[in-house]
């Protein structure tokens, strides 16, 4: 009731008898106050979650954008590519990709042909990223919240918004720069864990590479991993910078 009290007041655009989505701008800017209640309370409410993240990154302008091909239309050029080089490579990870979950665990369940539709559709419309395994963990949560075309769009903010580019390409560039970066950050405001990275030799980018690979998907519980995706989708990547250095500080 109170995020609820919070849209109608700060956000609709008419006064409305009822508080429908279709009053709310289709991208909110975060406030002070939102985001006080995305991170010292218990996050977005879980029913809100999926038009929220939306709204909040900018996927549902994209998703209206005259500048895309309808969804459906992208589907279909993917479907139809006989020579669609990387449908046997997204066919043998389908059932892998979350295998304890019952959407996914085999190859005739539910979710199986909404997750082949949307990773069909990514490599389709951005060919110099193709597949990437680490992006079917993310698609495979979102779907689990978002319906099938909000997921393609919230994927594609990802791709084109949200993180740095040739994030996902495959010499992993993106990640590659974020995890000097990290390593930086640490030996900054974590010296003795720095010192002691390096005194046993390790390399701390094979260790967080899944962590940016995935936005922390295939690490951490998913009661964890919404309350980060919630700011994720608010404030970018900087925020995945913010949560390992929470942890590093929590458990260093």
């Amino acid at each position: 009731m109170q995020w609820l009290a919070y849209l109608e007041f700060s956000h609709s655009r008419e006064e409305v008898n009822e508080l429908s989505w279709e009053s709310i701008p289709l991208k909110i800017s975060v406030t002070q106050k939102m985001w006080e209640m995305m991170s010292t309370k218990k996050g977005i409410p879980h029913s809100l979650r999926p038009q929220l993240w939306l709204r909040m990154s900018g996927a549902l302008l994209k998703k209206g954008s005259q500048d895309y091909l309808p969804y459906w239309k992208i589907v279909r050029e993917s479907t139809n590519n006989e020579y669609f080089s990387y449908a046997k490579h997204i066919e043998k990870d389908l059932v892998r990709i979350l295998p304890g979950n019952g959407c996914f665990a085999k190859s005739d369940s539910p979710g199986i042909p909404r997750l082949r539709r949307v990773l069909r559709a990514l490599a389709w419309l951005y060919p110099e990223i193709g597949y990437c395994q680490g992006f079917g963990t993310i698609a495979a949560h979102l779907l689990l919240l978002l319906e099938e075309e909000d997921c393609f769009w919230l994927l594609s903010t990802i791709i084109e918004d949200l993180l740095p580019s040739s994030y996902f390409s495959s010499e992993f560039i993106g990640i590659r720069i974020d995890s000097l970066v990290l390593s930086h950050l640490i030996s900054v405001h974590f010296p003795k864990v720095d010192n002691l990275l390096k005194e046993h030799d390790i390399d701390l980018s094979l260790i967080v590479f899944p962590w940016f690979m995935t936005l922390f998907a295939s690490v951490v519980h998913v009661k964890i991993l919404l309350r980060v995706w919630d700011l994720f989708f608010a404030e970018g990547n900087l925020i995945l910078f913010k949560f390992i250095l929470a942890l590093i500080e929590l458990k260093g």
